[in-house]
């Protein structure tokens, strides 16, 4: 069996291929040459203002140090990778997971073949992956145009200048680069891999259920039955990103001093593109968490009538069987408590905690 490493997936998409010389130079992790990168692009950009006189801007206008929303481009540049990576890395090493709702003989059975699907995901040689990277570049594509349009006329779009226009060649160029390579090469990459993460996890948990290779713990630790880790895997490495896209909108909003209706867009779709990488693992995981409740309650079930009908043929032993009854009545509730959707709740408080805060900023501005 051939066990791979996160580089082997990694190192599947050009972008990161291209920063592959900083080997030579010590950096040898991809985590690594993330940083690098991010630490340069931040530096040239600051360069770029310097030269432009453009930290601070007077009137109304947008200087770099008046516009903190340009740093969460780097925060997410430093943050999604190092999240996504670590995702990749806890996939690959599935052995050694202590929360599992599947066998882990299955898991030994069909490693190679998960990560085979991985693998060829990321080297975009099926049809769907390949639909997938170009609709994903091209969405980047859209959103540098439109950015750049609104750079090159930023009174008639925004009504104030800022720091990266048109009007501020070194910071305008330079944020070009940048753009062109976070939103087109760096993001789209990303994505493409966190979408064959959530699609090897998808057919992990189809092909145990096929197989009946599943087993729901209603005491397990993570009370989830055993759930836990596989949706954790998809949703710890994109968490930040929502919460980043959500701040991002509140700054925004407040630096425009109107409601940015593009930015609202961003946060929506986002939350929407979060959701999706949840439901798609879990329905299949509610399925199984249904039919295996089920299971188990029947099974509960009729060892509670056949236990109550032999205390009832042997008053010797009532109490005894009564006792069992009740116990196994206690086995019942815990097992209805696994939730059929799960993770759910931790979710839900996500999405609340990335979202309420721009829609009660808009309700302020609103109604002031």
């Amino acid at each position: 069996m051939v066990k791979y490493t996160e580089i082997d997936i990694i190192y599947n998409y050009p972008v990161f291929k291209y920063f592959n010389w900083l080997k030579s130079v010590g950096f040898r992790s991809p985590t690594q040459q993330n940083t690098i990168i991010t630490l340069f692009m931040l530096l040239s950009i600051i360069i770029a203002s310097f030269i432009d006189n453009s930290f601070i801007l007077d009137e109304n206008n947008i200087g770099l140090f008046q516009h903190p929303s340009i740093w969460f481009f780097f925060v997410t540049q430093f943050v999604f990778p190092l999240t996504l990576f670590k995702s990749v890395k806890k996939l690959l090493c599935i052995f050694d997971w202590k929360e599992l709702i599947v066998t882990r003989k299955f898991i030994e059975n069909h490693y190679t073949d998960f990560i085979n699907y991985l693998s060829i995901f990321t080297k975009r040689e099926s049809n769907t992956s390949v639909v997938l990277f170009n609709i994903m570049i091209i969405l980047g594509l859209i959103a540098f145009i439109w950015n750049t349009l609104q750079n090159q006329l930023p009174y008639k779009f925004l009504g104030f200048d800022f720091w990266d226009s048109f009007n501020y060649q070194w910071g305008y160029w330079v944020t070009r680069i940048y753009k062109f390579y976070l939103w087109v090469l760096l993001l789209p990459s990303l994505a493409h891999i966190q979408v064959g993460i959530m699609l090897t996890i998808r057919k992990i948990i189809i092909k145990a259920n096929l197989q009946n290779e599943v087993i729901l713990e209603p005491y397990h630790k993570d009370c989830n039955g055993g759930a836990k880790a596989f949706i954790d895997t998809i949703i710890h490495s994109i968490a930040p990103i929502l919460f980043f896209v959500g701040i991002h909108n509140i700054i925004v909003i407040n630096i425009h001093k109107q409601i940015d209706y593009t930015t609202i867009l961003g946060l929506l779709f986002a939350s929407l593109i979060f959701l999706s990488f949840y439901l798609i693992p879990a329905f299949y995981l509610k399925k199984i968490i249904v039919s295996e409740k089920e299971k188990f309650l029947n099974e509960i079930s009729h060892l509670q009538n056949s236990l109550l009908e032999i205390a009832f043929k042997n008053n010797s032993n009532i109490k005894v069987n009564i006792d069992a009854i009740t116990s196994l009545t206690t086995i019942s509730k815990k097992i209805k408590s696994i939730p059929n959707w799960p993770q759910f709740a931790y979710i839900s408080k996500l999405l609340s905690l990335a979202i309420s805060p721009t829609i009660l900023n808009i309700i302020i501005k609103l109604i002031v």
